[in-house]
């Protein structure tokens, strides 16, 4: 796991690895930032990589509800407009290729996206932790 958050701080992976840990313990007491943290890292990871349709799968409404949040929370206003302007066009999709066409182009824009999103999830990780 620690490879595919290659992008980010030590600092960073040593926190989400802590988090993995906790969580495969069957712990729950995970904070706001905790959340935060590990869905923009998740999600920045699939965009990069070029997987996110399937990291959504099938419950990309809520993904891009939980990952816009994450974005706004930490900085990343860019991403987090990007995000929900997929969002919207994807609850007007009517059909599985359209919905495929709305995740590939936020993919592509995000993969193209000037902000330096791995700082900013590198900062709010040494924020909140």
């Amino acid at each position: 796991m620690k490879d595919q958050w290659a992008g980010h701080s030590e600092a960073t992976r040593q926190t989400l690895l802590a988090i993995l840990e906790r969580a495969d313990d069957g712990r729950e007491d995970f904070s706001m930032a905790d959340r935060i943290l590990f869905t923009a890292c998740e999600f920045w990871v699939a965009v990069e990589a070029g997987t996110l349709k399937a990291f959504l799968g099938t419950t990309a409404l809520e993904q891009l509800r939980c990952s816009a949040f994450a974005y706004r929370a930490i900085g990343a206003v860019e991403v987090a407009r990007e995000v929900e302007v997929a969002l919207k066009a994807l609850r007007l999709a009517d059909t599985g290729g359209r919905r495929v066409q709305c995740i590939e182009g936020l993919q592509a824009r995000l993969r193209q996206s000037a902000e330096p999103t791995s700082d900013l999830i590198d900062r709010f990780s040494q924020l909140v932790h």
